[in-house]
């Protein structure tokens, strides 16, 4: 009976530890999500489809990071839009308020027409045929990457900011107004060097597969001498009897 006691432990330890390691080596996936505008997209998201096929928003539409939104050639999006992640215009986007702190590109025959205001921190990129479009009295404001080959129509006003960059091709119309960095300050810093010998020891782990955690080492100086403890009066003679 104690033998079968004893081995009956073991077996449960056995399993309760071979379970908390298959937890610890699972994680879960992270994958980037796509989205593409269309009705049914569109009523995903509480939008209005209309009989040209352009979703009216009904508040402001965020595209989380690593995500993805395209606008397809014929279709469009009216509304508040806060990109994080990247969006890709063929259509037609026209906006109050944009926020675009990811990458921005109006290629093909697309057009954006901005209406209120436009914020860039992250990438505006222009190519191909595409235009944008900053109405007045509309406001652009410039603090990260700008580059236009296409067609860039200004009758509002682009306010290119400290360390932002702006690079637009001749087929540009401004009757509006194009406003330079100002109070940009230029900070000199003087660097000494000292020249330090280090070793460094690096282990390589070329198939990207987790580290072994410290707190799974310490499981197992806990656990192998409990098991081996178990198996030991598992495979134990039994007494005799006197």
């Amino acid at each position: 009976m104690r033998r079968n006691k004893a081995k009956s432990l073991f077996m449960a330890f056995a399993i309760l530890f071979l379970m908390f390691v298959s937890a610890l080596a699972i994680s879960p996936a992270v994958h980037a999500t796509g989205y593409t505008v269309s009705q049914s997209w569109c009523t995903g998201v509480g939008g209005t489809w209309t009989i040209v096929k352009s979703c009216i928003l009904s508040g402001t539409l965020t595209i989380n990071s690593g995500d993805s939104l395209d606008v397809p050639s014929g279709t469009g999006i009216d509304g508040s839009v806060i990109n994080n992640g990247i969006i890709t215009i063929e259509g037609l986007v026209e906006t109050g308020s944009f926020n675009n702190y990811g990458t921005f590109e109006l290629t093909g025959t697309g057009t954006t027409e901005v209406g209120g205001t436009f914020n860039n921190y992250g990438t505006v990129s222009i190519t191909g045929s595409a235009q944008i479009i900053i109405d007045i009295p509309a406001t652009f404001n410039n603090y990260g990457s700008f580059t236009d080959t296409a067609i860039f129509w200004l009758d509002g006003t682009f306010n290119e900011e400290c360390g932002a960059t702006f690079s637009s091709t001749p087929n540009a119309s401004s009757g509006g107004t194009f406003n330079p960095p100002t109070g940009c300050t230029t900070t000199t810093t003087t660097t000494t060097t000292t020249t330090t010998t280090t070793t460094t020891t690096t282990t390589t782990n070329p198939l990207g597969v987790p580290e072994f955690p410290i707190g799974l080492a310490l499981l197992f100086a806990l656990m192998v001498p409990v098991l081996l403890a178990l198996r030991k009066m598992s495979l134990s003679p039994r007494s005799s009897r006197v």
